[in-house]
């Protein structure tokens, strides 16, 4: 949604639109009814923006586009990363993943980050070239340490946060050369704290990116990747089931209890 009215708008940041939410908790009862997700009928209001998904690309490839591949794509191209550059990503879930796809398609060096294991078996099916398991590391020094010794001894172009962990976004900095961009968008909650070095930031001179959301178009610019690349990446693996819409309430109750543990849930239909 973008209202094309408020600030936001008005200076072309449509990610930050004032009204993106207008109609987000709406029950069925308010005109003209048709507001959410896992129904027969949804309603397109006025300044919506909507694609139709490529006939090429599966329900559950499709079911990444929002927001996890859009979001990325959208964060991607404000660090400007490109061909023979490096990048380190902070997390292997699915935000991190698709975003290891689309740096590696720029021609980028991608290094996954993470502390589960089969993440990070994941995440070289989707271009990492290199992976480091936290774990692995005792310190945030003996992780410098390798990241150092993938990139020449200088440090990253970008990082990517994705972690959701406060803590990781501390630790970024310590991974990007000087002068070098750090995008984060894993962190969202208010009030969540970490100790963070200011001082390690601008002596680097570092440019924090943070990004919420996406402009709308990127959902297009999402699936013609999808399109695109099917044949390279599993996009179509990252999901743990499907489900009828019949089974909708089956579906919830299984996401609450965590069985289903890794991805989105899709409803059966047609991808168009």
């Amino acid at each position: 949604m973008t209202c094309l009215k408020c600030a936001a708008c008005r200076e072309g940041h449509f990610h930050l639109c004032e009204h993106a939410y207008d109609f987000w908790n709406m029950q069925p009862e308010a005109m003209p009814h048709f507001h959410g997700t896992f129904a027969s009928h949804y309603y397109i209001h006025p300044n919506q923006y909507f694609y139709k998904v490529p006939d090429d690309v599966s329900d559950a490839a499709a079911a990444s586009a929002n927001c996890a591949l859009s979001q990325v794509y959208f964060g991607l191209d404000k660090s400007g990363i490109s061909f023979n550059q490096s990048i380190v990503i902070q997390g292997a879930g699915g935000l991190g993943l698709n975003a290891a796809a689309v740096a590696k398609e720029r021609g980028a060096t991608v290094i996954v980050i993470d502390g589960v294991e089969s993440r990070l078996q994941q995440a070289k099916k989707f271009g990492a070239d290199y992976t480091i398991n936290i774990n692995d590391y005792e310190t945030v020094e003996d992780r410098t340490n390798a990241i150092l010794d993938l990139t020449n001894g200088i440090g990253a172009d970008v990082a990517l946060e994705v972690a959701g962990v406060p803590a990781a976004f501390a630790e970024g900095i310590h991974f990007i050369r000087p002068g070098g961009k750090y995008v984060t968008i894993g962190n969202i909650t208010p009030g969540k704290l970490v100790e963070f070095d200011p001082g390690l930031l601008t002596r680097k001179s570092i440019q924090i990116i943070p990004v919420v959301r996406y402009n709308p178009w990127y959902l297009s610019k999402a699936l013609l990747f999808l399109s695109q690349t099917k044949d390279i990446y599993p996009f179509d693996k990252l999901l743990d089931a499907a489900f009828t819409l019949e089974d909708i309430k089956t579906a919830l109750d299984k996401s609450a209890a965590r069985e289903v543990t890794r991805g989105t849930i899709i409803m059966g239909g047609d991808s168009g």
